[in-house]
């Protein structure tokens, strides 16, 4: 059983008599379906950023996402991360809404209002306030790489001032075609909440309340049914019974309704932020070795008891479509996320 496998393997990956020191591995048809495989592996994704923003997930994955990685800029640099706050959130979500109901795009409305209203509106109570916009993306890294590119977007990424946070993603429809747009708000509180100090033990604020040890609880007993042969405790237990059943199948109904949601979130988050640097992490691991294989065949021909110019034969039989691969293959595993999704037709603005 160990013998035939192992004889195969050396057949694919080894150069000697019986390949004619020629590994399998270096024939075209082997080359083209490796680097066929690492191509598909690489690109897989690509459809999926398609279909991605009309997903249920996609404004809690890209909102979450843009909040970590600015927390994570801020502290590389030595600034305190942002909290997410819950009036920001909501006042950006109004802010969203408006600019897809209104069709435009930009810090004010057609009406001049502008985003410190949707602000004031959900009661934050602000010093100091920024506003980021996004429009047409398709991943929480391009929008952020975009705002860092601009000066001004950067400034209230990086401002010391501000203490809160709160994004909205929303997909609708804009100037007649259906698209997604981000809007980021900042904060810094005008006041301070003071820390209430903890009461000194044995004190109690609290008012007593006096509770009776028993309480009595009216039951509503139906009437007995006649001819049916069954007493009122029978019935009474019989309902509470079906209730119980059904409030436990409620209950696990719930549950799985849940594990479905909360693996469908993770699916999609892994193809979001995990999959592109594990899929390049593989395949430079797949170069790796193509690149041992490579150079080893190349001893092993060169080790043959053979003339200059027969080996040079054999080498040039699969050393150069091997090199030719090989560089296909390095290069789909330096291909970031951000390139591959340029290839998708879509316009960023910021």
């Amino acid at each position: 059983m160990i013998e035939p496998i192992k004889r195969k393997l050396r057949l694919i990956f080894l150069s000697c008599d019986e390949n004619g020191h020629k590994p399998r591995l270096y024939t075209f048809d082997f080359l083209f379906r490796l680097v066929l495989i690492v191509f598909v592996f690489r690109i897989i994704t690509l459809p999926f950023y398609f279909f991605f923003p009309k997903n249920i997930f996609f404004a809690e994955i890209v909102a979450s996402d843009l909040i970590s990685l600015l927390n994570e800029q801020r502290k590389n640099l030595g600034l305190t991360p942002l909290n997410q706050d819950e009036k920001l959130t909501k006042a950006a979500v109004t802010k969203a809404k408006d600019m897809l109901d209104l069709d435009y795009f930009g810090h004010k409305n057609p009406d001049g209002v502008s985003a410190w209203y949707w602000i004031e509106k959900q009661g934050y109570d602000y010093k100091l306030a920024g506003e980021n916009l996004a429009i047409g993306f398709l991943d929480s890294e391009e929008v952020h790489l975009a705002w860092n590119n601009s000066d001004l977007h950067k400034q209230n990424l990086l401002n010391p001032d501000f203490k809160d946070v709160g994004i909205s993603v929303l997909t609708g429809e804009f100037q007649g075609g259906e698209t997604t747009v981000v809007v980021q708000l900042f904060g810094k509180p005008s006041t301070e909440v003071a820390l209430i100090p903890p009461a000194e033990a044995g004190v109690s604020e609290e008012p007593v309340v006096e509770v009776p040890s028993e309480t009595e609880i009216p039951i509503e007993v139906p009437e007995e049914s006649p001819g049916t042969g069954e007493t009122l405790e029978e019935i009474i237990l019989e309902e509470i019974r079906s209730k119980e059943e059904a409030e436990v199948l409620a209950e696990e109904a719930l549950i799985v309704s849940t594990e479905n949601e909360s693996l469908e979130f993770n699916f999609l988050e892994f193809l979001v932020k995990r999959y592109n640097e594990l899929a390049q992490k593989i395949i430079l691991v797949i170069a790796l070795v193509f690149i041992f294989f490579l150079i080893l065949n190349m001893f092993l021909t060169l080790r043959l008891p053979l003339p200059p110019k027969p080996k040079l034969s054999l080498l040039k039989d699969y050393v150069p479509g091997a090199i030719l691969a090989l560089l296909i293959i390095l290069g789909l595993s330096f291909l970031s996320k951000s390139l591959l999704i340029q290839f998708i037709p879509h316009n960023l603005v910021i």
